[in-house]
């Protein structure tokens, strides 16, 4: 299995700290994702963390992001260890493992990423065998980079520099695997690329889709809510969108749509607040079923391409099984409610590998849609033969 989550960490040989490290996830390549008729290009540099070593406490620390395109800099950003701990101390407060591991693409959270055990610091100062993050840095130029650096300074305890630096490349990501949508007719469809998609800032689902049947109005129930059949796209048949062979199946979650909707009388804080609760004890249960729900997973392969194409949130009752061939268009799943969705749809993700939960996300390009309309720059209309 190919494991996208062990970043690669450098430091520079022959300084004072050479314990100090570096480690990006992902650490192969970056996304940059052209906005449609736009003329300009997105990109978000998900994760970015440094170590301390074994002995070592690292202070004044800096993160320096520049985004290169034929080695001139086309943006610079600085991220103070200040501003990196209330990142880490965000992240780290959640205390659900599957977000950590999510954010550093690694199923072993931060060991994964460095190789070895690994604590989050709990201030600006990074202790031994501590690591400080920053996270889900975003940028919009015209024009395309092709290479992104990262560079750190710091201080040792007594002083002495301490310098880190590390440059991936940048690229449109080309699929050779042909995608269909997942579902037919006319849906109401996530604008991609966008930075405002609650999407873009979470690693593995950073180019993720979500489907929305509508009615002529633009709404997506009738009546009242708090029934999954009252939404137009509940019980919709999730389609493959190519071939390939099935790797993994959850199913059997019912939505307890109660303890997701608002109570006669209850102030809109306190219904926050209990929602937030109940999602976050499932996430401490079982992430992945509190984050997708019923779920599929496809294997792609083509022309020495292999990919993995995620469904989520599906109506419990999926007849497909591990192992099984698909073809494109195949049914392989109805559309729910289940996971952390209040509304029925489809979210829909590709992935370079085969865990949705920590694989590195892929834009995705589906044939057979025609005319989208922009709604704004959320949503748009699409209709799937």
């Amino acid at each position: 299995m190919r494991n996208f989550g062990l970043a690669l960490v450098l430091g520079v040989s022959g300084m004072p700290a050479a314990g100090a490290e570096l480690a990006l996830a992902p650490s192969d390549s970056l996304v940059a994702a052209a906005a449609r008729n736009r003329g300009y290009y997105d990109l978000i540099v998900p994760t970015i963390m440094v170590r301390a070593g074994t002995g070592e406490q690292l202070s004044d620390v800096v993160v320096t992001i520049d985004l290169l395109r034929a080695g001139q800099s086309l943006l610079t950003k600085h991220v103070t260890s200040a501003d990196m701990a209330m990142d880490t101390g965000g992240l780290a407060e959640t205390g659900v493992a599957g977000f950590v591991n999510g954010q550093v693409l690694s199923t072993s959270g931060l060991a994964g990423l460095f190789g070895k055990p690994t604590t989050f610091a709990k201030s600006a100062t990074i202790e031994a065998g501590q690591a400080l993050g920053t996270f889900g840095n975003a940028f919009v130029t015209k024009g395309a980079p092709d290479q992104v650096r990262v560079s750190v300074s710091a201080r040792t305890a007594g002083g002495a520099p301490v310098k880190l630096e590390r440059t991936i490349g940048v690229a449109e990501h080309k699929s050779a695997i042909q995608y269909q949508s997942p579902v037919k007719g006319t849906w109401l469809m996530t604008v991609m690329p966008g930075l405002r998609s609650h999407h873009r800032f979470n690693p593995p689902s950073e180019f993720a889709l979500d489907f929305f049947k509508a009615d002529a109005d633009g709404r997506i129930w009738h009546d009242d809510s708090a029934l999954a059949a009252n939404f137009y796209g509940f019980g919709a048949e999730v389609l493959a969108a190519a071939d390939g062979v099935v790797v993994a199946v959850t199913d059997g979650e019912v939505q307890d749509r109660a303890m997701l909707i608002r109570k006669p009388g209850e102030a809109p804080e306190a219904a926050g607040r209990r929602i937030q609760g109940y999602n976050f004890g499932r996430y401490m249960k079982d992430f992945p079923r509190a984050a997708a729900g019923n779920l599929v997973v496809v294997r792609h392969e083509q022309q020495g391409t292999i990919e993995y194409s995620a469904y989520g949130h599906l109506r419990a009752g999926i007849p497909v099984k591990v192992g099984q061939a698909v073809k494109q268009g195949e049914k392989i799943g109805e559309v729910g409610d289940t996971g952390d969705s209040a509304a029925a749809h489809l979210h829909f993700q590709v992935n370079a590998g085969p865990d949705p939960f920590t694989s590195k996300s892929l834009p995705v390009r589906l044939t057979g849609i025609q005319d989208p309309t922009g709604i704004d720059d959320v949503m748009e209309t699409i209709t799937a033969k």
